[in-house]
C-alpha cells in the first residue's frame, strides 16, 4: 500500500484534517502510557460523513484504525472530546 495513495484518497474525500507529517505523526505516536507508536497518519473528522468514507478508505488500504479521543483521560482515551460527536457503533 503505497502511503502517498492513501494520503491523497483522504484528503480528496474528507473534509476534516489529514496529517501525514512527522510533527503531527510525533504528537500521536504516544498516550498517558509507556508505549509509543507513530501512526502512518492522522485523521480528524469533522463529519459523520468524514468517518464512514475513512473507515472505508483505510479498509481498502489494509489500514487499521484506532480511534482517539481529546487524549484528556487515559482511561477514556477514545471518547469523543474536541467536538460534539460520538460514534455510537460501526457496521
Amino acid at each position: 500500500m503505497p502511503l502517498p495513495t492513501l494520503q491523497r484518497e483522504l484528503e480528496d474525500r474528507i473534509s476534516g484534517e489529514v496529517r501525514f507529517d512527522s510533527v503531527s505523526r510525533a504528537l500521536y505516536s504516544t498516550d498517558a502510557s509507556v508505549y509509543q507508536i507513530a501512526p502512518l497518519g492522522i485523521v480528524v473528522p469533522r463529519t459523520r460523513d468524514d468517518v464512514v468514507s475513512t473507515v472505508a478508505i483505510a479498509g481498502r488500504h489494509g489500514v487499521s484504525i484506532t480511534a482517539r479521543g481529546g487524549g484528556r483521560r487515559s482511561a477514556l482515551g477514545c471518547s469523543s472530546t474536541r467536538r460534539s460527536t460520538s460514534i455510537v457503533s460501526l457496521k
